[in-house]
């Protein structure tokens, strides 16, 4: 008689050894269910005949209130309450339920050069708008904390031959509600997977050094700077290297990544690498995925044009300004990221900022520049700029 039989029947308790079990082929861990089931043996050994957990099962009668007060010790231990999955025929006034139930599907990941898949661990967090965490698969939240909170999965590779602490590879994010006031939606959604990058103690050798790598190398050359695969699609090396370390601290590496970003920009000027245009303009459309540059990108080029009328040598701001298209075509297409991965959150911030921007632009075009030749530079670089700025119209229209 099994232990569900036994409680149903009458009994007070039933009471089930579980043995915990391994995989023997690490490679073969996400078969062991099915495994296990078909009583695959080979497939799998228990560590030691002493490990196991004890389930006990036992079956309470009557309403929840009454089962409070007749059974005060169990309820004092802080057990959960687990509603019935679906809704009650008759749903009486002040019933509130709000649960969200989330289902990991599956996930693709690089194999690493490695012949199998690799197993992966995923955590799942949500994080309120107040900066509370809470770290579940079923989802309980109060409706008035919907509204601000996010879901966060964190990604990390699991090995037996690694026996220190689990190593964190990326993240992916997702808003619990739109801007319009609507919840996630009742339907299969696919995550952006954020890397998490490696050498964070070398982050600002790296971005020193990179301004000073020549052009070929830029190019045609991968793991110059240390951190970047050996195959292959170098640039898009480069650049995913950059964004990456955006994402991880804006604060502190914003105003070099974007730098870095105006020389490879500029690089790509010159009539030798002229033909790797197209390769930058693929990139930004099908392959870029910083949905959060556009924030600091726009601020890092306001802050240029804010100075323009207080130095005296101007050439990092007339760089800044060569590179001004393809910096609002990685602006359009990073809002356009978000705005998809947000439906639209954030648009009243996103056109202030803009029309901050473009404000600043105009200042640096008034200014008087008939005492200072660096200035009458940088406002031909400007002017020239914006003639190419096909897309500012596209971005002032862009909707989720």
């Amino acid at each position: 008689m099994d232990m569900l039989t036994h409680a149903l029947r009458g009994g007070t308790h039933a009471l089930q050894r579980m043995a915990i079990l391994g995989c023997n082929n690490e490679n073969e861990w996400y078969m062991i269910h099915e495994n296990i089931i078909r009583k695959s043996s080979t497939k799998y050994t228990a560590p030691s005949t002493n490990y196991g957990l004890i389930i006990s099962l036992q079956l309470l009668r009557g309403e929840m209130e009454q089962i409070r007060r007749e059974n005060p010790l169990i309820f004092n231990r802080g057990v959960a309450i687990t509603r019935k999955l679906g809704f009650p025929d008759v749903i009486m006034p002040g019933d509130i339920r709000n649960d969200l139930y989330l289902t990991l599907d599956r996930g693709e990941f690089e194999r690493g050069g490695k012949s199998v898949q690799k197993n992966i661990e995923v955590t799942v967090y949500v994080l309120y708008a107040d900066g509370e965490i809470l770290k579940v698969v079923k989802l309980p939240i109060p409706i008035d904390r919907f509204r601000g909170s996010h879901l966060r999965f964190e990604f990390r590779h699991c090995s037996t031959k690694d026996k220190g602490e689990k190593k964190l590879f990326g993240f992916a994010f997702t808003p619990l509600m739109r801007e319009d006031g609507t919840t996630l939606s009742d339907e299969s959604h696919e995550l952006y997977i954020y890397k998490w990058k490696a050498h964070p103690d070398r982050v600002m050798d790296i971005l020193g050094r990179l301004r000073h790598v020549s052009g070929e190398e830029i190019v045609k050359v991968s793991g110059t700077l240390g951190i970047l695969p050996g195959h292959a699609g170098f640039l898009q090396d480069i650049l995913d290297t950059l964004f990456s370390i955006l994402d991880d601290n804006t604060d502190k590496y914003g105003p070099l990544v974007f730098q870095s970003l105006v020389f490879i920009i500029n690089l790509l000027r010159d009539s030798k690498y002229y033909h790797f245009r197209p390769v930058m303009d693929t990139y930004i459309q099908k392959h870029f995925a910083g949905a959060l540059a556009y924030k600091e990108l726009i601020r890092c080029l306001k802050w240029y044009m804010d100075r323009s009328a207080e130095v005296v040598r101007q050439d990092h701001i007339q760089e800044a300004m060569r590179a001004l298209e393809y910096l609002f075509k990685f602006i359009v297409q990073s809002r356009i990221l978000y705005s998809r991965a947000t439906c639209g959150m954030e648009e009243d911030q996103f056109r202030s900022s803009i029309q901050e921007l473009f404000q600043s632009i105009r200042f640096v075009l008034s200014l008087d520049s008939r005492s200072s030749e660096t200035l009458i530079f940088t406002q031909v670089r400007v002017g020239r700029a914006l003639g190419k700025l096909s897309m500012v119209n596209d971005m002032i229209r862009m909707k989720c």
